[in-house]
């Protein structure tokens, strides 16, 4: 194997079939590789033999040039290190130019979220009178009801939904995850169950609980695509993906006071260090704790006292 395309195609392989990604991570994974591919093809660098530390270092500062997000630059390189720790760990190279290549800090972002008022405007949005408008209303709810990422929720069958109202959520790692919904999400998508059918005739994928109108499994982009048109019809200017519902589920679950492990199970994370990014809370929620609880907080208009201070 000397070139950087077999090798790409190599680890995809492995990754898909030995380490049984899921299709969105192996997307990720091909997405990321095939722009450090173009980039090596620019500078006539597509045999493994030729690219270096150096090679490597170019491909940040072309990153960086482009403008791009340090969280996609941090992306880009973890693809690249594993691509050559599987290269090394099969003998197809002998030296590994990743660990000569240190890449800029992770920024420390809290996660952007909608207020309860936004969501309320953002899941009235779909047009409840047809069928898309049923569809898109119920994954709306589900993503806010449930806190589940995007491509758990187009990964979810007809029959995910158990009798107790709570939903089987198959997470990263394939591991699957029972989590609650509430009434309005169940409602919702019971309705859309209803007309199902009524979007294509001839289904492709039966299982699937939400289908497009060819009969397929939803995608991911597809419901980002729809979420950005009911932002704008919800009169929302915010930048919003399907991402920021899962943020606002966790957020507003703790700032109304519910358990960091709990969060933690129902988001599906591992770690408990992952959850902790949603313990921010809003400033408004600062301040009424604040005055509330702090013995000399400043007093509210209602209780200061009119007229001259006595001494």
């Amino acid at each position: 194997m000397t070139e950087l395309s077999d090798a790409i195609e190599g680890f995809i392989a492995y990754v898909s079939r030995e380490r049984d990604f899921s299709p969105h991570s192996v997307r990720a994974y091909r997405s990321d590789m095939n722009e450090f591919a173009h980039y090596c093809l620019g500078q006539d660098k597509t045999e493994l033999a030729k690219i270096d530390n150096l090679v490597l270092r170019g491909f940040l500062a072309h990153l960086q040039k482009a403008g791009r997000a340090r969280s996609t630059i941090q992306r880009r390189m973890s693809a690249i290190r594993s691509l050559y720790g599987w290269l090394m760990r099969f003998g197809h190279v002998t030296t590994n130019p990743t660990l000569k290549v240190r890449t800029p800090p992770r920024e420390k972002r809290l996660p952007a979220f909608l207020d309860p008022a936004e969501v309320e405007a953002l899941l009235d949005a779909p047009d409840t009178e047809t069928p898309i408008g049923l569809r898109d209303a119920s994954m709306l709810e589900l993503l806010y009801s449930t806190g589940m990422r995007v491509s758990e929720l187009c990964g979810l069958d007809v029959d995910s939904f158990e009798a107790d109202m709570t939903v089987k959520v198959l997470g990263k790692g394939k591991k699957e995850r029972l989590v609650p919904v509430g009434r309005p999400a169940m409602a919702a998508t019971e309705a859309y169950v209803a007309c199902r059918h009524e979007l294509c005739s001839n289904l492709r994928d039966v299982n699937a609980l939400y289908i497009s109108h060819m009969g397929t499994r939803v995608t991911d982009r597809a419901v980002r695509y729809r979420i950005a048109g009911y932002l704008k019809d919800a009169g929302i200017e915010k930048k919003v993906t399907p991402h920021t519902l899962r943020h606002s589920f966790a957020t507003h679950l703790l700032n109304a006071g519910a358990d960091l492990r709990v969060v933690q199970e129902m988001l599906g994370h591992v770690s408990l260090s992952t959850t902790q990014i949603y313990t921010h809370v809003t400033t408004e929620r600062l301040r009424d704790v604040y005055a509330a609880l702090h013995p000399r907080a400043e007093p509210s208009v209602e209780d200061a006292t009119v007229g001259e201070p006595t001494v």
